[in-house]
């Protein structure tokens, strides 16, 4: 007796997981194709870009620090007026790099020794506002903003000009010295409690160097004359 055949499943095999998943970002990606390579394209062309960006910076860092180093002979020589006309050209040619921003502080410390306290000021902000780096230079320049309003008469802001810069002065003779300087602004402002504190606190450090001694001390006099 022959025996019933059985009957064939004409319903859709169901596929695995994993290659269905495949099968599916194959179908993507034929359908998606232009918009795929354009992207790559696109993400080459970034690249390629940033790259570019960084080795014309990296170049650019480079040429500067010769032209500066080319100007500090100049000053070393005496010769300011061709060390200001490198130093401003470099400035101009080379916006954003580090020895840009050592231009305006060295444009600005010139500018001090030639009296000229307005282009001084405008140099120590441009270093002041394109670096951020708490170190000695922005001590010096800071110091150097301080001398100019103290110069024209603005004892209160030279003060506080000192007080910053002894907030990052990396030695504490910098400090000691900045914040007698700020002191003694304090002292032509009349401000004679705010200099008493500063004096103070100086002393409580007890420095040891001679300079910050005869300051110290010449400032207590002063102080001691104008509370008779």
């Amino acid at each position: 007796m022959l025996k019933p055949k059985k009957k064939l499943n004409t319903g859709k095999v169901e596929k695995e997981p994993l290659v269905e998943r495949v099968e599916m970002a194959e179908d993507f990606i034929k359908e998606h194709s232009k918009i795929l390579m354009g992207a790559l394209a696109g993400l080459v062309v970034v690249i390629v870009v940033v790259v570019l960006m960084f080795r014309s910076k990296a170049n650019a860092n480079k040429q500067a620090s010769g032209e500066l180093g080319i100007a500090e002979i100049s000053l070393a020589r005496g010769d300011t007026s061709d060390a200001v006309l490198r130093l401003e050209d470099l400035t101009a040619q080379y916006p954003g790099t580090k020895s840009a921003n050592l231009a305006s502080a060295l444009l600005g410390r010139i500018a001090m020794m030639r009296g000229d306290y307005t282009t001084a000021e405008q140099h120590f902000n441009t270093y002041l506002q394109n670096n951020k780096k708490e170190d000695i230079v922005t001590v010096q320049v800071l110091q150097g903003l301080a001398n100019s309003y103290y110069v024209r008469e603005d004892y209160v802001g030279a003060a506080q000009q000192y007080l910053e810069a002894a907030k990052i002065a990396p030695h504490q003779f910098q400090k000691n010295n900045s914040l007698l300087h700020a002191a003694k602004c304090y002292l032509a402002s009349s401000d004679s409690q705010r200099a008493k504190e500063l004096i103070t606190r100086v002393k409580d450090n007890k420095p040891e160097e001679k300079s910050i001694k005869d300051l110290l001390n010449t400032l207590e006099n002063q102080l001691a004359a104008k509370n008779i």
